[in-house]
């Protein structure tokens, strides 16, 4: 038996923090597992997915003194082979970091599978990369998908040819493990890079343990050298938030979000220029976002280094003069469900007019009634489907409840700071 959410329309406003972010959470977990030192990292995110990383750094031989939301990481001397399979639930993220992670293992072989969709996750232009290296890690069934299995040895390093036309993960999971190679390593990105704002939250990452990363044109060199101990707190996630910030939009209230870091490069900041572009009023002061609902207009996207913001827009569209049109996002269909096809779904039990595209979607706004929707046991198109609640004209019941913890497990008690009227029934 699932649990549902019931979402009442209507919204008051007020202010809250912003969740931490995930993504930033993921690299400096993993950076902190391959330093040479001690490090602290500050607002952790404790979602789900992250604590699928903390698992995994924990597997392969690191102290993990967890403080509340401080972690503290005493990385071990040589990673070790981890006694069981690791398990990374529903994390596509910690899947493609730990593949790279465990070729560094001293000794012995690790094996990495998942649930659900992840075990859709394309994988073969990693293993591909890893091989290319000098490591040595494939499919468990050979057909480029979960498990995985990888052999420990090191990677010699070199150079490697990375297709990342479906994620930029791919390229962020051999990055992390360049510095400990042999000799170097010359990661060449063929045909188009998607996403590419989360690679350089990896970069940034690295950075701060002092790992230069150097890039020309379409090409990533890292020499060999330890990572440093990193000290880090984590920012306000701008995707998650986005959420919040819609809410505001779509029901003509003021909400307050504070606690993210402008100065640190972040892949979903573009859903305040894209909030503006549709009619919303966004200040930014310092470490807050102030968002003020207004009409909304439809616009055309191009969304193919912030595919996590689809979700977002998919909940203003709907409430928008006119069609939105978003493209450039044919990766979506590889995430937690493929997005496209969910949302063209889901949204038209509505009544909202949608026209699924390759790559994206083409919604047009309107009435929107009240339904059931199914998010497909993926946690952004949940947050999706509650906020297009608060603007429907009926209530909204949207399926499995759970699934938010794997990105926002404060997302319902936030939406109710702002006053959202919320039922959680079985």
């Amino acid at each position: 038996m699932t649990t549902d959410l019931i979402v009442y329309p209507g919204l008051k406003g007020g202010e809250v923090k912003a969740p931490p972010s995930k993504s930033y959470s993921h690299r400096a977990l993993a950076v902190s597992l391959l330093s040479s030192d001690v490090s602290e990292i500050r607002n952790v995110s404790m979602c789900n997915d992250v604590k699928a990383t903390l698992k995994a750094v924990k597997m392969f031989g690191a102290r993990c003194e967890v403080m509340g939301d401080r972690i503290e990481v005493i990385p071990p001397s040589n990673l070790k082979a981890p006694n069981d399979v690791i398990n990374v639930g529903r994390s596509g993220t910690t899947l493609r970091f730990m593949t790279g992670i465990a070729t560094l293992v001293r000794k012995g072989y690790t094996v990495i599978t998942g649930k659900g969709s992840t075990l859709k996750r394309p994988m073969k232009p990693l293993l591909k990369a890893i091989k290319a290296l000098g490591g040595w890690a494939f499919s468990s069934k050979l057909d480029g998908y979960p498990p995985i299995i990888v052999k420990g040895g090191g990677i010699k390093g070199g150079k490697a040819f990375v297709d990342c036309s479906l994620s930029s993960q791919f390229l962020s999971s051999l990055m992390l493990i360049s510095p400990l190679s042999e000799k170097g390593v010359e990661l060449v990105v063929i045909d188009r890079l998607v996403s590419k704002p989360y690679v350089d939250m990896t970069t940034a990452v690295m950075k701060l343990a002092r790992i230069d990363v150097r890039t020309s044109q379409n090409t990533y060199h890292i020499s060999r050298r330890r990572y440093d101990r990193l000290r880090f707190k984590v920012p306000g996630d701008y995707g998650l938030s986005g959420f919040l910030m819609a809410a505001a939009a779509i029901t003509n209230t003021e909400v307050k979000i504070r606690g993210v870091d402008p100065s640190l490069p972040q892949a979903n900041r573009k859903v305040v220029d894209i909030l503006k572009l549709m009619g919303t009023e966004v200040k930014e002061c310092g470490d807050s976002i102030v968002v003020k609902g207004g009409e909304l207009r439809g616009v055309s996207l191009e969304l193919t280094d912030y595919p996590d913001l689809l979700p977002v827009i998919a909940c203003l569209a709907p409430f928008a003069k006119g069609w939105t049109e978003i493209r450039g996002v044919y990766h979506a269909r590889f995430k937690e469900s493929d997005r496209l096809t969910v949302l063209a779904s889901e949204l038209s039990k509505l009544g909202v007019q949608v026209k699924p595209l390759r790559d994206g979607l083409k919604i047009r706004g309107g009435v929107v009634k009240g339904g059931v929707l199914d998010p497909r046991g993926d946690h952004r198109l949940f947050m999706s489907f509650s906020v297009i609640g608060l603007g429907s004209k009926k209530p909204v019941r949207v399926r499995q409840v759970e699934v938010v913890s794997d990105s926002y497990p404060g997302f319902i008690s936030d939406l109710k700071e702002l006053g959202a009227s919320l039922e959680v029934v079985t």
